[in-house]
């Protein structure tokens, strides 16, 4: 098992070589990814929260506070609203291709919504 600073290395890592791909990815294969995603959350869904559950058990073990449990814990409602958000998430326009490059209050919007759907979608 990798200690903490590798693995948070590792995955800072992979998310600065994904952002770099994201950032040359069209409109079309920024939506079919987040619907792949969506259509990957409901296939894997039994899966997904079977994991949760061991990660439950292990934080009920490490004496995790309640609010951080709850904050942890999904079900099937939560799995559904996750793939959910992620749909119309695909459905609102691409901010970057609206008026050229422009990073204005509409990427905001799109980055918001999916940090909000994340979220709110382990609360249910």
């Amino acid at each position: 098992m990798m200690d903490v600073k590798t693995y948070m290395r590792t995955v800072g890592k992979q998310a600065r070589d994904a952002s770099r791909a994201i950032a040359r990815a069209d409109t079309n294969q920024k939506n079919r990814a987040l619907l792949a995603i969506a259509a990957a959350l409901r296939r894997d869904a039994a899966k997904l929260l079977q994991a949760n559950a061991r990660d439950m058990e292990h934080a009920r073990a490490s004496g995790l506070d309640a609010a951080l449990l709850d904050r942890l814990q999904i079900n099937d409602k939560g799995v559904a609203g996750m793939a959910e958000g992620l749909e119309q998430i695909a459905a609102l326009p691409d901010p970057v291709y609206m008026n050229g490059f422009e990073w204005g209050a509409p990427l905001r919007t799109r980055c918001a919504t999916t940090g909000a759907i994340s979220a709110t979608s382990r609360r249910h």
